[in-house]
């Protein structure tokens, strides 16, 4: 048996000692290793948890290692920019009395207008919502007329009118630069609708309300606001 170990040993040669690449390497893989074991013993055995982990790890390693066996850095991921989901376009049907605009979400109308308020809607009915939410017990609110139908109604249109005659001008709320005018733009207690708010100095303010779900960003309701245009005649409402 020595005899043979002998042989092995001469035909082998002497160990080299591994280059500081080598040990690097290695020291890396180590390490990755353990953090993955570590990860996976924190995931608390779920399925889902571990495949995350897993895969997290292995996208996020990086190594200043070389060598065949070193790991290989992940690259960057691409980023892109989401397009809102409508445009803004300019108006060109026939302006109303009380509110005039510049601009219009893509596909959408001036449903009904007067001294007091300017509503719009889309004209694809299939846009309009049929959620109505629930009434206090719990139950599906059924409106006797569709809100599309309505034009008192605000329910997934665009409101234009003047701050009602019972109204303080706002304080709080997020405040934005419409065009060169002071503007809050503030969230509706409730739900995730919109309000902004056009401040004019000692006259009463344009608010604007943007329902919930229409696919505006903030940025495209300032800008809509900012062509938005209080006409001679223009009343304010109460309540």
């Amino acid at each position: 048996m020595n005899a043979l170990r002998d042989s092995l040993d001469t035909i082998a040669g002497s160990p080299a000692a591994p280059s500081e690449t080598q040990l690097g390497a290695d020291l890396v893989r180590g390490k990755q290793a353990l953090r993955r074991r570590r990860a996976l013993q924190a995931a608390g055995g779920s399925a889902f948890a571990v495949a995350a982990v897993v895969a997290a790890v292995s996208l996020t390693t990086t190594t200043t290692g070389s060598g065949p066996n070193a790991p290989v850095a992940a690259p960057p991921a691409a980023t892109s920019t989401q397009a809102p989901a409508v445009k803004l376009v300019a108006y060109k049907g026939k302006q109303p009395e009380g509110f005039t605009v510049d601009k219009v979400p893509d596909g959408w109308f001036i449903q009904t207008s007067d001294t007091s308020s300017l509503l719009l809607a889309p004209k694809d009915r299939s846009k309009a919502p049929t959620d109505f939410g629930k009434d206090p017990w719990g139950n599906p609110i059924k409106p006797s007329v569709d809100p599309y139908d309505d034009p008192t109604s605000f329910i997934g249109k665009i409101g234009v009118f003047l701050q009602s005659k019972d109204a303080s001008s706002p304080t709080d709320g997020k405040k934005v630069d419409v065009a060169g005018t002071e503007g809050f733009l503030q969230n509706m207690e409730g739900d995730d609708s919109k309000t902004l708010w056009v401040l004019r100095g000692d006259k009463p303010a344009v608010t604007i309300q943007f329902w919930e779900g229409i696919g505006l960003t903030e940025a495209q309701m300032i800008e809509f606001g900012a062509g938005v245009h209080v006409e001679k005649g223009a009343v304010q409402g109460a309540g």
